[in-house]
């Protein structure tokens, strides 16, 4: 793309400097979330970084080396994410997330890991926020639930849920807010594949809801919800 002195549009460079002290305390299991919500594999994001091989990029995420300044600043800059995201964080630690998605047989297991890894970010995002702003506290009850969970199990852990959310019988009028004031975040994840539909995931300090990207569809996010 060409602005108008007809020069060439490049992504902007991030800061050496910055990049020399990230370098020091450089988190690899970020630079994996990073790559993940991108939807690439390590091969493709060394393709779009000059000199640098997908072996190598896997020693960046392992922990096994470290990224110099210069090559961490095209990482940046590939993944379009701020220098400063890859720096470890105590107390933001990336967490290997498991979703419940609604239509899994449906959904591709690279579809699936970028949609999880778009989740974690609004985790990570929220666990910044708990710093400065205080959110509601943590009331939904956990269950055992799997893939092998029966339609009594689940009726079970609903009714649980209702007695402890203090929900009348009948259906719920405000789900989307139900949840949020019982503590979970609820987000939306944009995306043109059609087969990534609703999906939660259960973190232990504040589950994450995604509703699909209709959001014009009233009853469509209430089902999602």
């Amino acid at each position: 793309m060409s602005d108008h002195t007809g020069s060439l549009t490049m992504k902007p460079m991030p800061p050496i400097d910055e990049a020399r002290e990230i370098s020091r305390v450089f988190d690899g299991d970020r630079l994996k979330l990073a790559r993940t919500c991108r939807g690439w594999t390590q091969r493709q994001l060394a393709d779009e970084v000059d000199e640098l091989s997908s072996a190598a990029v896997s020693q960046f995420e392992k922990g096994g080396a470290r990224p110099s300044p210069r090559t961490l600043v095209r990482l940046a800059r590939e993944l379009e994410f701020p220098v400063g995201f890859f720096a470890h964080a105590a107390g933001t630690e990336i967490m290997e997330a498991q979703g419940f998605f609604r239509s899994l047989r449906s959904t591709p297991q690279r579809a699936r890991a970028t949609a999880l890894a778009h989740a974690e970010l609004v985790r990570h995002f929220v666990l910044v926020l708990e710093r400065y702003v205080q959110l509601p506290s943590l009331e939904i009850p956990s269950g055992p639930t799997d893939s092998n969970t029966n339609l009594d199990e689940i009726e079970s852990i609903a009714d649980m849920t209702r007695e402890k959310l203090a929900v009348a019988p009948g259906p719920l009028r405000h789900a989307v807010r139900l949840l949020e004031v019982s503590g979970a975040v609820v987000t939306r994840l944009a995306t043109d594949d059609e087969r990534i539909d609703a999906f939660s995931v259960p973190f232990p300090d504040r589950p994450v809801v995604v509703l699909g990207s209709d959001k014009d569809n009233l009853e469509r996010s209430r089902f999602d919800a």
